[in-house]
This record gives structure tokens, C-alpha cells and sequence, in this order.
């Protein structure tokens, strides 16, 4: 059986959860942004996405060793 939701607890203590078809729609904009060294806010001002739900997917990518962050809060792809 598929899973529907994805939740975590990050490396900031904080839960996450996702409905999976969200997470698949938004990481699919998400990553092609993180070819370079980025913030959540710019992040999300390049994918036209939510600042929210950018740092939730970037907290799920960088679960599934995707994304990898780059201290002072930036992030960028593997």
C-alpha cells in the first residue's frame, strides 16, 4: 500500500508532515532551484512556491539524502 502523508522530525526539532502527492508536485520545483546554494526564502521566491512549504520539502529532501545545507541557513542539491 502507498503511503499518502510523509512526516518527520528534523535536525530544528520540529515535525513536519506532507501529503505525499504534494510533496512529489513541489520537490519537482523545488530541486531544479537547489542547483546552487540557496535560503528557504529565496528558495521559494525562484519556485513561486510558499516559504512554508519550501522548508518542509527541503526537511523531506534532505531526509532522502537529496538536498545537503550549506550552513547559514542555506541549502543546495546533491
Amino acid at each position: 500500500k502507498k503511503e499518502k502523508v510523509r512526516f518527520i522530525r528534523a535536525f530544528d526539532g520540529k515535525f513536519y508532515l506532507i501529503v505525499t502527492e504534494l510533496y512529489n508536485q513541489a520537490s519537482k520545483d523545488i530541486i531544479p532551484v537547489l542547483s546552487s546554494p540557496c535560503s528557504i526564502d529565496e528558495l521559494a521566491e525562484g519556485c513561486k512556491r510558499d516559504s512554508l512549504l519550501c522548508k518542509c520539502v527541503v526537511e523531506f529532501l534532505r531526509e532522502d539524502g537529496l538536498v545537503l545545507s550549506k550552513g547559514n541557513k542555506k541549502y543546495v542539491g546533491v
